[in-house]
């Protein structure tokens, strides 16, 4: 986007967690997210229909973009060192749930020499959204299948073809957090001395891991919109949202699950690991998280009301505030930016600490909504 001098761009679709609802996403001239607040402005526009409807014969002409597809291909090979996947020969099963990935996807995965085993891998309009119960059997589905072919990795996708979530090679299903660290520890290895960007509600067990390869990690806001800029303007090697999303900037500044997949395939051939024996090499820990309603007239004073309390304690307020007792005990809290809830994550040496943590918080932002 941007290259042809557009102003911006739009994508229509079917919701892919409420079947009822259209999703129309707004995108800025280089690609990204529109801002929260200028969301907000086109939001107050449609719905007061201030604004003047296009004549017929003022609407431009549809302008497909021709071997879109081969360009994406041979952009995609040439960032990834097929010949060491190729050495390798995995086994892989791809639930692709029905996206558009399973038009492309093969023949690349082809390139890579790689056994594959391939579920809903064709178009349907009707398995666009997908419940959360309907997630978790997809996934379960998919570790059952992982065990019983003894494949090296299990990859589903999302419907968008951005995310993408891990089962290993035991059939385990991996959470997207630990999965953003397991794949954080093997680009460290590969890229020594690099840096990498998480959000801030992602575990202190990576600055940890990263320590040890003398890796710098960035810590950003958790809206894709900020993940994006960070991608786009940072020398950066590897980016990751920490629910199922990976970039890896060096082919292009965006969530793509089919290019992670690839390239977590080639970053397990050349340190020679599985998921499995990676995930028992990691420290251990465990991020609480929480979701405390408040109404949405009474969050901004309630934020306020935090930051003034805490300023005797070290705080960050990249996004929303995060709140450090040690290194290692803190609690985020974040206002949700459309819905009326506060969003909590806490991580402590104790676990008790850290739910200990989340409620004394639940219990102040009740009692500042009564005030």
């Amino acid at each position: 986007l941007g290259r042809e001098g557009e102003a911006g761009g739009l994508h229509v679709r079917q919701s892919p967690f409420d079947p009822k609802l259209m999703d129309i996403k707004f995108f800025d001239r280089d690609g990204s997210d529109l801002s929260v607040k200028q969301e907000k402005a086109i939001e107050q526009l449609f719905f007061r229909e201030d604004f003047c409807r296009a004549k017929p014969d003022e609407v431009s002409e549809i302008v497909l973009p021709t071997h879109a597809q081969e360009y994406y291909r041979d952009g995609f090979l040439k960032n990834i060192d097929k010949e060491v996947i190729q050495e390798t020969k995995y086994k892989v099963v791809i639930d692709y749930a029905f996206s558009s990935a399973a038009l492309i996807f093969p023949q690349i995965l082809g390139l890579c020499g790689c056994e594959v085993v391939s579920l809903n891998a064709y178009l349907n309009p009707e398995k666009v959204t997908k419940t959360h119960e309907e997630f978790n059997r997809s996934l379960e589905q998919l570790a059952h299948i992982v065990t019983t072919l003894k494949a090296d990795i299990g990859f589903l996708f999302d419907t968008g073809g951005e995310k993408v979530f891990l089962v290993d090679e035991k059939g385990k299903i991996i959470s997207a957090e630990l999965a953003l660290i397991l794949i954080s520890e093997l680009v460290m290895r590969n890229n020594p001395g690099k840096k990498i960007t998480c959000p801030l509600s992602v575990s202190r067990v990576i600055e940890e891991i990263a320590s040890k390869y003398s890796v710098e990690v960035r810590r950003t806001a958790l809206l894709p919109r900020y993940i994006l800029d960070t991608a786009r303007k940072e020398d950066l090697v590897f980016l990751g949202d920490g629910v199922g999303g990976f970039i890896f900037p060096a082919f292009q500044p965006a969530f793509d699950a089919m290019f992670a997949s690839v390239k977590i395939l080639e970053l397990m051939a050349k340190t020679d690991i599985r998921l499995n024996r990676l995930t028992r090499e990691i420290p251990k820990f465990k991020v609480l998280r929480q979701r405390v309603a408040c109404p949405l007239d009474k969050k901004g004073r309630i934020m306020r009301e935090l930051i003034s309390e805490t300023k005797d304690k070290k705080t960050e307020l990249t996004e929303g505030i995060k709140i450090f007792y040690t290194p290692k005990d803190w609690i985020l809290i974040i206002p949700d930016p459309e819905e009326a809830c506060f969003h909590f994550w806490a991580e402590a040496e104790k676990e008790k600490f850290a739910q200990e943590l989340l409620l004394e918080y639940q219990e102040k932002i009740k009692s500042l909504q009564s005030e």
